[in-house]
């Protein structure tokens, strides 16, 4: 007779594991006292969840089951098997485990017959290996099961332990630029969660070169952030040190992909560009912050726009950029000796960080001219601020030195609807419906 228990956990997500990846395995029995109320619940196969200590109690003590560990390390992996054989077992226990790691409860007894089987992406059955052990609350078994491959690839490892550590994501390439949170779970042989004391655990990154950086909350010792700076390889170590554990990932730092220009705009002595992934870059003149502190990125770092337009001229002797962010808000900075950066400053005071537009508007188009700036509105309407000494924001006044606005104002056009524009050096144009 065969009995098979499916594990019907969320496997959590996981990313590419390394070619040679390590299956891991702990197995004792547990003991049977009332204490195991109080600690933490043993993990699910996803390793996201606890079960009730209760549950635990009763599986242990009433039926004499010990955890089993695995861990094949590769989260490809659509589905594990864990069929165990043995005296006292008849027939056999088949467990099911989903994705690449979990928790089985093996019966406990000498000369217990373990086989394990993963299967990839597609369902095939892509692993096999076996072993035999004494699962006893007197042992702590250390053994290697070399899992063979079923068609082609590299072979993996399973090893049988006393404490198992577990890093997540399981990443086996990563962007240069990017900036990972990692987290760390540590398992005792019954499987269950270990609580860790202050110093009891150690980030790592093993490596000669340069090319990353490891940053350590005190207050969270499990958690660690991964930046990457170059081209590379490291190993990411997380080790248990009370028992001397440690879990090994190879993680290669690989090139970003190409992030082309896809649009770009010339102001009065600066121009500004665009790229595919929405960060933008200016350059030339940036006594005004028109440039954005003319660093790669700037204080542009963090915006993602979807257009970018760049504006000044001779005559107003300093440029300002403009932007619209993907929820069609606009961001202007620079020089705004003419309320051109239409945040409602009324001073002449310049700034290279973006500045939103006041008025709460939702933009579908914006341009920046020689010190004023105009924007389409998603119902159409048509907006301008800054200088107005031509009457350039079409409002119907204007054509005084001092007259400007330091917040859009609505252009006078009869209720026609709006469809593109374009701010000059001292006036405007648009295209209606």
């Amino acid at each position: 007779m065969r009995t098979t228990i499916t594990d019907t956990a969320t496997a959590a997500t996981r990313r590419p594991a390394r070619a040679a990846a390590l299956v891991a395995a702990a197995a004792i029995l547990a003991a049977a006292t009332s204490a195991c109320a109080d600690r933490p619940g043993p993990i699910d196969p996803a390793g996201a969840r606890a079960r009730p200590p209760a549950a635990r109690a009763s599986l242990v003590d009433e039926r004499g089951y010990s955890k089993l560990v695995v861990d094949a390390g590769d989260p490809s992996l659509r589905m594990l098997t864990v069929e165990v054989r043995g005296k006292g077992i008849e027939g056999a226990l088949e467990f099911k485990l989903k994705g690449s790691f979990g928790t089985v409860a093996v019966p406990a007894g000498e000369g217990r017959f373990i086989v394990l089987r993963a299967y990839d992406a597609e369902g095939r059955e892509a692993y096999v290996g076996e072993t035999s052990l004494d699962v006893s609350p007197e042992t702590n078994p250390q053994v290697e099961i070399p899992l063979k491959p079923a068609y082609g690839g590299e072979p993996l490892v399973a090893t049988v332990g006393s404490y198992h550590a577990v890093i997540d994501p399981r990443l086996t390439t990563i962007e240069v630029g990017r900036q990972v949170e990692l987290h760390a779970t540590v398992l005792d042989p019954d499987g269950w969660k270990v609580e860790l004391r202050e110093g009891a655990s150690q980030w790592l990154l093993e490596d000669d070169r340069d090319v990353a950086f490891l940053d350590i909350p005190p207050s969270d010792p499990l958690t660690a952030y991964l930046t990457v700076f170059r081209p590379g390889t490291f190993q990411l170590v997380y080790c248990y040190l009370e028992v001397n554990t440690c879990r090994r990932q190879k993680i290669e730092f690989v090139p970003a992909p190409p992030d082309e220009y896809v649009a770009v705009d010339a102001g009065g002595f600066h121009s500004c560009g665009l790229r595919k992934s929405g960060r933008a870059h200016c350059w030339g003149d940036n006594r005004f912050g028109e440039a954005a502190s003319g660093r790669t990125g700037g204080t542009l770092a963090g915006f993602v726009f979807t257009q970018i337009t760049a504006g000044g001229s001779y005559g107003s002797l300093g440029g300002f950029s403009c932007a619209l962010d993907g929820a069609g808000q606009a961001w202007c900075w620079g020089k705004n000796n003419a309320g051109q950066l239409g945040n409602g400053a009324t001073s002449s005071g310049s700034t290279a960080v973006p500045q939103q537009v006041a008025g709460g508007f939702t933009f579908t188009a914006i341009s920046a001219g020689g010190a004023h700036a105009c924007g389409i509105t998603t119902a159409g309407a048509a907006v301008c601020w800054g200088s107005n000494v031509m009457g350039q924001l079409g409002n119907g006044t204007g054509g005084t030195i001092n007259d400007f606005s330091a917040a859009p104002l609505a252009v006078s056009a009869n209720g026609l609807t709006f469809t593109s524009i374009s701010a000059g050096g001292d006036h405007s144009c648009g295209v209606v419906t």
